[in-house]
């Protein structure tokens, strides 16, 4: 029997309006699911400034967590700003104070912490010395790198340096005290408990991201395609730049290759320059991701990083757009099974040129079959009454004696 009411206090790095990624929309999406089903629902989110709003239904507290810069602020920063920022970031004191003011004026029934970036691990102890239950939502790899990728010198980091293990420290001991711990994927949840994180965790599991998507069938089998895209950051994580080498050797002058997304400045001239003045490949900057699958007839995504989710996977195929994806991270697990999308691995330098030559040579076909049943597994109701059940099995196990 699910609670009438709970109080849900939810904590990520950043909330609307202040989306830089899927993680922003994902936990958007879930706390205003919450607020639907009844719930009393807090967001706390980092800003350049303390203020307190309300966004549909969701009382959200902008909390100026890191005194040293705010992320979501456009300006360079020095290396020693940047060093500052790491060590302040490793166990955060300065917003110990303003936590335990929010935590205690909530008085939530759960805590559900997600990207704790600016805030650190030091909320999972305020939660205990509170005595309040935490959720953990895995949705990158802040937990276990700098970076929050995994991801160095163009390859994923397949044990973690030193330096990483070392600035980690109080992040691993402090999940001691989480309750629940959730993965977006099996990747990256088994990826954190192989490192010994959430010893404590009675409940280890996987819920996907949610999202909302426009359901429109509009690929035709045995027709000729022509257009292939890309959509998504511009970085050397998401394997762009072996994209536009691919789609070169293949030449077939009749084919273009669209990329949508936006970069630094350095990387996006130099993903040009390896075009070498190709017409058919278009850089389009910043678009609509509904407008953009309309125009392109095959969706590539070329992440050579351990990728923990893959939410435009899903986008794609559920607006009839098949998918050409790595098997980096948690993509594979989206996709198993599914003929609308084939895997290929990054790690074979030619494996990438072959699958597009054979879809543009016509060697293999994708077909759409139940999408309707697969896309309603991303639904936000559903996924929002994963959530819930899991609060309630974590209160129940709290206080039975």
């Amino acid at each position: 029997m699910y609670a009438s009411n709970m109080k849900i206090l939810i904590f990520n790095e950043m909330y609307y309006p202040h989306e830089i990624g899927g993680a922003e929309v994902s936990v958007r999406l879930l706390a205003e699911e919450f607020v639907r089903l009844g719930h009393s629902v807090c967001v706390v989110s980092s800003c350049n400034q303390d203020r307190k709003d309300v966004v549909n239904g969701v009382v959200v507290y902008y909390v100026n967590a890191n005194p040293v810069y705010w992320f979501g602020e456009k300006r360079n920063r020095t290396s020693l700003k940047k060093a500052l920022w790491h060590i302040v970031d490793i166990d955060n004191f300065f917003i110990k104070s303003k936590i335990d003011e929010i935590v205690k004026e909530v008085k939530p029934d759960i805590i559900h912490t997600n990207n704790l970036s600016h805030f650190s691990c030091i909320v999972w102890k305020i939660a205990k010395e509170n005595d309040f239950p935490v959720c953990h939502t895995l949705r990158d790899y802040y937990l276990l790198c700098l970076k929050c990728s995994l991801f160095k010198n163009g390859v994923s980091c397949k044990s973690r340096c030193i330096f990483c293990k070392s600035t980690s420290f109080f992040k691993r001991i402090y999940s001691n005290y989480v309750g629940a711990v959730v993965g977006i994927s099996n990747h990256i949840l088994q990826r954190h408990l192989c490192e010994k994180y959430f010893p404590n965790a009675r409940y280890k599991e996987v819920v996907f991201n949610s999202l909302i998507v426009n359901k429109e069938k509009s690929y035709i089998e045995g027709k000729k395609k022509k257009n292939i895209g890309y959509i998504g950051s511009l970085k050397d994580s998401k394997g762009v730049d072996k994209l536009i080498k691919a789609f070169i050797q293949c030449d077939k002058n009749d084919y273009s290759l669209f990329i949508a997304g936006s970069g630094t400045d350095d990387y996006v001239n130099y993903l040009k320059s390896l075009c070498c003045d190709n017409s058919n490949i278009q850089f389009l900057g910043r678009v609509d991701a509904q407008r953009f699958y309309k125009k392109i007839d095959l969706l590539v995504v070329p992440s050579v990083w351990e990728e923990p989710f893959g939410r435009i996977v899903i986008e794609s195929i559920a607006t009839g757009v098949p998918v050409l994806a790595s098997n980096k991270g948690g993509i594979p697990e989206i996709v198993v099974n599914r003929q609308e999308a084939r895997i290929y691995d990054p790690d074979d330098s030619d494996a990438l040129r072959k699958e597009l030559c054979g879809y543009m040579n016509g060697e293999y076909q994708f077909s759409f079959h139940d999408v309707e049943n697969f896309i309603n597994q991303f639904d936000s109701r559903v996924i929002a009454l994963k959530y819930i059940d899991l609060f309630n099995r974590l209160k129940k196990n709290r206080t039975e004696p």
